[in-house]
């Protein structure tokens, strides 16, 4: 699921929670997609530092994640380089 098939409602609820973002994962799976957080090294190395580091999203904190509406934000392949 992408934030693209939440509801505009769902979109809302998500959006008005307090120290929340939410991310999209934009990256390429293996063949069962499940375990996409363990499999690819953008997502991994973005979770990383947000649980050793307690790192916010955003370049200048050093997690470039494309910034998206409100608190969403996305993350792709091209993880760390993307400087959006």
């Amino acid at each position: 699921m992408s934030l693209a098939d939440l509801s505009p409602e769902m979109k809302k609820k998500l959006a008005s929670l307090p120290r929340s973002n939410i991310i999209s994962a934009r990256v390429k799976l293996d063949f069962t997609g499940h375990d996409y957080y363990r499999s690819n090294s953008a997502v991994s190395s973005d979770l990383i530092l947000l649980l050793r580091d307690n790192r916010a999203p955003g370049a200048v904190n050093g997690r470039p994640l494309t910034k998206g509406a409100g608190n969403y934000w996305q993350i792709d392949d091209d993880y760390p380089n993307n400087t959006k």
